[in-house]
């Protein structure tokens, strides 16, 4: 059975999927930016270092990006795929300066590491998906 190009396109599916967890980390990532100020404010005297500032310049960055690709895709736009490709090898680029930055490694790991997978997976998803190429291309 062949699927016609109408019904491939469309936010549905694993694209819609992609939306819906985009909203989710731009929500984690600004509850991680409160907590970064928070517990500044709290314990006052730890004071600002080159690795904080440089974590809290990655969520900030982080949050513009996700806004770029939620727009890219809900306006459809047809360089939308490669740019949220690039916008995905720049997420991994990230997960590693924060763990490199990062003074407890071994907690970090894991964000590393998914980071790592879910950012191979959408760039998979979006350089070679039916879906993504008949809703970027009409």
């Amino acid at each position: 059975m062949q699927l016609s190009q109408n019904s491939m396109s469309g936010i549905k599916g694993w694209l819609l999927f992609f939306v819906i967890y985009s909203f989710y980390l731009l929500i984690s990532n600004l509850i991680g930016l409160y907590f970064e100020f928070y517990i500044y404010m709290l314990v006052g005297t730890i004071g600002w270092n080159l690795a904080r500032t440089i974590s809290v310049g990655i969520y900030l960055f982080s949050e513009v990006l996700i806004i770029v690709s939620l727009v890219l895709i809900l306006k459809k736009k047809r360089k939308g795929p490669n740019i949220i490709i690039q916008i995905e090898i720049i997420t991994i680029i990230f997960g590693f300066l924060n763990f490199i930055l990062t003074i407890n490694k071994i907690d970090e790991l894991p964000s590393l590491i998914s980071t790592i997978i879910f950012g191979s997976i959408w760039i998979l998803y979006f350089k070679n998906s039916k879906r993504v190429k008949a809703t970027f291309e009409s």
